[in-house]
This record gives structure tokens, sequence and C-alpha cells, in this order.
């Protein structure tokens, strides 16, 4: 269903339809109300009748008086003794046949009120009657009926000029509802459709200018995060080529590398056998590196899908790299010397991921070391999170590049160091790894020189 068309009903439904109901209530409560006063105003009637019958007074008084307040009532009086007998009658009722006078007899029998309403044979009225028993004060018994009998046209020509003034103001609400949400949808619908073009023409063409919208209600805001959705996106557009041009060189220098080694050897069958010793040597070398880097990527590139996948275990993380470092110790020529592994905080973990952290962290700290130099494994509790620092003794970081320490890409080159150790993309690991923990990682210069790089966990209190 189209916006608009929505707003249109929900105007109509808030504005028209409390009004419908409000007006059948109020009809129902009029009704209600004139019925109980034209019976209260005919019980008086004939309350007024019986004392006039009880009183002492001369025939034609009595009937000078009833008669006039018929008259003035619009009302129809008759009196009955207690046989039923009709006593006095003020005159004829238009269209009305007395019938049965059911209500006389009820009020002879019970002593009480008693009314009822009778249509006529033509149903162009409707009438009410009202009967009231005259009692003896000195016996209790009934001595006679007064019944008052009054058609209701002027109650009813009222709710019916009140039903038809309610239902063209109805009427009349509904159209300017229909008018008011039609205007409306219009100036809603037409900001929208502003900012559905501005999202065609961004996905055509990069221009995010469409997305600049005054205001300050929601679809301004609205527009507001779609212009910063589209500079976001223009980020890791640019991010990614630059990406993919980083790998692409990365490539290319193993493959030329290789492909001159090979064309030389196979141009010049003639080589001593030392220089193709050497060639060959170098073949396998950029090969190893090639892989080495072809591995690296798709490690770093499977991380989004793999991590949110994984199930976390709830580990002592003190326990945890002690087993770790115990495992990997034989694969490097550094002393390992762990601290803290006593510390008994848990933390939920990837124990498979949190060892390819370790790896990554300790051949980076291995490789700015000096051969046999000790690197330090430091775990300590800092404000909620257990902290792992890897230190080494190396040359450590040049201030302007500590924050790109965890780019993708981005090596240091130590003096008398070649780019063959490092390709930029084992830090770049961890902090994926250490993000997927709800963690960070941190890179920092040692006082006593050297680098100290780590990640931190949130601590799992149990």
């Amino acid at each position: 269903m189209k916006f608009r068309i929505r707003i249109i009903l929900t105007v109509l439904a808030v504005a028209v339809l409390p009004m419908i109901l409000i007006n059948r209530y109020a009809l129902a409560f009029f009704h209600h109300f004139t019925k109980e006063a034209l019976e209260n105003s005919m019980v008086h009637s004939a309350k007024l009748t019986a004392s006039v019958f009880q009183a002492d007074m001369v025939a034609a008084d009595r009937e000078t008086i009833l008669t006039a307040h018929a008259l003035e009532t619009e009302s129809r009086i008759r009196f009955f003794d207690a046989e039923q007998t009709l006593l006095f009658d003020t005159g004829e009722s238009p269209g009305l046949e007395i019938g049965e006078n059911t209500d006389v007899k009820t009020a002879l029998q019970t002593g009480g009120y008693a009314a009822r309403w009778q249509l006529t044979q033509d149903r162009s009225r409707l009438y009410y009657f009202s009967a009231w028993p005259q009692i003896d004060p000195v016996t209790g018994e009934v001595e006679g009926v007064a019944q008052v009998i009054r058609h209701t046209a002027p109650i009813t020509k009222a709710i019916m000029n009140m039903k038809a003034h309610q239902t063209r103001a109805t009427w009349w609400a509904a159209a300017t509802s229909v008018l008011l949400s039609v205007l409306f949808s219009i100036l809603l619908t037409l900001r929208l459709r502003g900012l559905r073009h501005a999202a065609t023409h961004y996905a055509q063409t990069g221009d995010a200018a469409g997305f600049e919208m005054k205001g300050k209600d929601e679809i301004a805001d609205l527009a507001a995060e779609f212009r910063t959705m589209a500079m976001e996106l223009e980020k890791r557009q640019a991010y990614n080529r630059n990406f993919v041009l980083t790998t692409l060189h990365e490539l290319k220098t193993p493959l030329t590398a290789i492909q001159g080694a090979a064309e030389l050897m196979r141009e010049r069958p003639d080589l001593p056998a030392t220089d193709r010793m050497k060639f060959a040597g170098n073949i396998a070398f950029q090969s190893e590196r090639l892989s080495r880097l072809v591995e690296e990527l798709r490690a770093l590139t499977s991380l989004d899908v793999d991590i949110p996948g994984e199930p976390m275990q709830l580990m002592q993380v003190g326990l945890l790299i002690q087993n770790i470092i115990d495992r990997i110790r034989p694969a490097f020529n550094c002393k390992i010397n762990l601290i803290g592994a006593d510390n008994q905080v848990m933390a939920r973990v990837l124990p498979r991921r949190i060892e390819q952290v370790m790896v990554n962290l300790l051949e980076n700290a291995e490789r700015h070391s000096h051969e046999n130099e000790e690197v330090c494994v430091e775990l300590s509790e800092v404000e909620g999170h257990a902290r792992i620092c890897v230190m080494d003794r190396g040359p450590g970081f040049a201030s302007e590049n500590i924050d790109r320490v965890f780019d993708r890409f981005f090596t240091t080159v130590p003096k008398g160091e070649t780019l063959n150790q490092g390709r930029g993309l084992g830090l770049a690991v961890v902090k994926r790894i250490i993000e997927a923990h709800h963690g960070q990682v941190f890179a920092v210069n040692r006082d006593e020189g050297g680098a100290c790089v780590g990640f931190e966990l949130p601590i799992i209190h149990t």
C-alpha cells in the first residue's frame, strides 16, 4: 500500500471514527435524556391530576384546571376510578386507539407508577402513556388512576435534527480530513521522493550531494544518515582500492623475481652450476614468500566470515596463555619469558584464535629482536580487562608510525632488515581477532627501549 494512502486512512481513522462514535453516543444520551425528561414531566402531570381529583372541589373547576394544564403541556389527561371506569378525558389524540389501557391496569393492581409506548397505526406518531395511582391516605387503597398521554413528536424532531446536523458535520470533517491528509501526504512524500531520487542518483553516479536536505525533522535526519553512509562507503571503496593496489604490488614483486630467474635459466643453458643453484634458490625463496603472502591474505579475508560463527569458551586467561606459549615455544629461536601466568582472571575466548594472535605477536617481536634475545610476555589486569603485552628489545616504533602499526600492509623496517621478513598483515590479523573478542589492541614504545605490542580482553566475573 502506498505511503500516501496509509496517511489518508490513518487521518480518517484518527479524525472521523471518533467523531462518529461520539455522535452515536450523543444521540443515545440525548434520546435517553429527553425520554427521562418527558417521563418526569408526565409523572408530574399525573400526580397533579390525581391530587385534583382527590381535592374537594366542584367538577366544573376540576375540568377547568385539568383542561388548561392539558393545553399547556400538549397532553391528553384521563382519570379512572378503582373499577377502571373513565371519569374524565380532556379529548382525543389523533390516530391513537386507546386499546386495553395496560398501564392503567398495572397501576390499579400494583398501586405504583406504570408506563408504556404506543405507535399509531399509520406509524406517524409515537405516544407515551404514564399512569399514576390515587391512593386514599387513610385506608391506603387505590381510589383511581390518573393517566397522561403525550406524543413524542418534538423529541423525535429534535433527535432527527440533531442527527442531520451531526451527519453533515461528520461529512464535513471527513472531507476536511481527506483534504488535509492529501496535502500533508503530498508535502511529506515530496521530501521522501526527493530522498529516493537522491539515492538513485548516488547509486548511478556516486554523487551524494542530493542527500543534503534542510530542516530539523526526521526526514532531514534520515537524509543526514544517508549522507554519512555514503561517505563511509566512499571511504571503504577508497580503502578497498588501495588494498587491491597494494596487494597487486606485493604479489608483483616475488612474481617478477621468479619470472626473471626462470627466464634467465631457460635462455642460458650454459650457466655455471653455482649460478643455476643461486637462481633456483631465489625462485624457491620468492615462491615461499609468495605462498606466505597468499596465506596471510586468505587468513585476513576469512576472519570476517569465520569468527562470528565460532562459539567462545570461558577460560582462565593466565592458564590459556601459558599453554599456548608451551606449545609454540619450540618454533621460536628467541627466549620467551612469561610473567603473571598465575593470574586467574576469566574471559570468553576462541582458544585457536588467541593462539594465532600470540604467534603473530611473538613472530613480530622476534623479527625485531637480535638473535637469542629475550622476548617477555606479561599478563596483568587493568580496569576490568586482562592485558597481555609482548615486549621486545628492538628499535621500537617511530612516533609517526605508532598509529599505523595495525594497518594492513604497513611495515616498519629497522636498520639492517629487509622487507622479505614481513608483509604487514600479521598485526592486521591480530586486530581483527581481538575486535571480534570485544577487546582492543595497542602498541607503545618502552622507556627502556624496544616495543610493547599487545591486546586487552574484557574480564568475565563468575
